[in-house]
């Protein structure tokens, strides 16, 4: 496994909320691990559009994400996709996710900043649906 050093923890938090941000919701909807954003070449494109949606808010936040946010998200695919990510696991469970805490954070966030999200949004709608009927 590589390591790598970040020049600050908020770097290494948006790069890790680049992941969690895009596989966590979009495998949740469909109850399935992780590599399915990697199997298929449409939900590869919606996470393109999510990544779009995250690197602005970032870029706006000070951070510049671009350059590596498509790269980071296959790595994590290739280390990662035959996970299921934890709130998968929470819905599984009957538990509460983690859902406001991270895309809604995130929405609020972009909201502040006045950035329009509504790739991120309607995914974190249809989440939050799921998770209200569990």
């Amino acid at each position: 496994m590589e390591v790598g050093l970040e020049k600050d923890i908020a770097t290494a938090e948006w790069k890790k909320a680049l992941i969690n941000l895009v596989i966590n919701p979009i495998c949740s909807l469909l109850n399935a691990e992780n590599r399915v954003v990697a199997e298929d070449p449409g939900l590869w494109e919606l996470a393109g559009e999510m990544l779009d949606e995250i690197c602005a808010v970032a870029r706006r936040d000070g951070f510049s994400l671009e350059d590596c946010a498509r790269d980071k998200l296959r790595q994590s695919l290739a280390l990662h996709g035959n996970n299921i990510n934890s709130t998968l696991a929470d819905l599984r469970a009957g538990r509460k996710t983690e859902l406001d805490y991270m895309l809604g954070r995130f929405l609020r966030l972009a909201r502040d900043y006045g950035i329009k999200t509504p790739c991120c949004q309607a995914i974190y709608s249809l989440c939050a649906q799921l998770e209200n009927k569990g």
